[in-house]
């Protein structure tokens, strides 16, 4: 009868054990969810604007997300482009336009032009947390990654300087029929001739491979295909 009883009590403790594990596993993963839900890292005043939309909307899905590199003093160059090439795919659910700027240490009136763009807008992601500088443009790209891909689901995400006139709409269908099925897509104008810098405004101390760079999609305009934009994302702290 002892015997009964202490075995009776050792699966007890171990149902409890079990049950403890799990209570504790679901508090734990409902905390982790919550903080990977509201947490945006980088401050971002309109980047959690638009965050607080996006819980109540779940339609976070678009084919292509255009990410143009901006400043902040660029009021005429963004509307410009919101007049023209823009408007070719205004009417196409599936695309997504952003703004990108490095908004760390504006001033007073330049912060309150940016809201009142992004109110009538809403097409600005405004990195606070960055200060808006040539030297700056690859942490503005690598952050709108980050944040992108955490926000939103896509199939593709093209990048272009707000300096450029983009054919969006034939893009978009190109994309959409010749490379709809490609997972690791890069496409854009590849160049294997850049000498590696060693001296002047682009020096580059670290690289060490051979005496040119592997052959890159020039900056004015190259297309990722959602794999590839989690993979930069995810190693973003890795890369410079």
């Amino acid at each position: 009868m002892m015997k009964y009883q202490r075995s009776k009590m050792k699966i007890l403790n171990y149902v409890l054990y079990i049950l403890s594990f799990i209570l504790g596993s679901t508090i734990t993963l409902f905390f982790i969810s919550i903080e990977d839900r509201d947490g945006l890292g980088d401050g971002d005043v309109f980047a959690k604007l638009k965050h607080k939309v996006s819980l109540q909307n779940i339609s976070n899905r678009y084919f292509l997300l255009i990410l143009i590199i901006s400043k902040p003093d660029n009021i005429e160059r963004r509307d410009t482009i919101r007049n023209t090439w823009l408007q070719f795919v205004k009417d196409d659910s599936s695309v997504k336009p952003f703004f990108v700027i490095g908004a760390g240490g504006l001033n007073a009136d330049q912060q309150l032009k940016l809201k009142e763009e992004y109110s009538e807008n809403k097409d600005i992601l405004s990195l606070t947390s960055i200060p808006d500088s040539y030297g700056n443009l690859t942490s503005k790209i690598l952050s709108s990654f980050v944040l992108l891909e955490k926000e939103y689901t896509f199939k593709f995400l093209l990048k272009c300087d707000d300096d450029s006139f983009v054919q969006a709409s034939a893009i978009t269908k190109e994309l959409k029929t010749t490379y709809r099925d490609e997972e690791y897509l890069y496409w854009g104008y590849f160049d294997g001739r850049a000498h590696v810098k060693r001296s002047g405004k682009w020096k580059e101390e670290d690289w060490f491979l051979c005496d040119r760079y592997l052959p890159y999609a020039l900056g004015g305009g190259y297309v990722l295909s959602e794999p590839l934009v989690k993979f930069i994302a995810r190693n973003a702290e890795l890369l410079k």
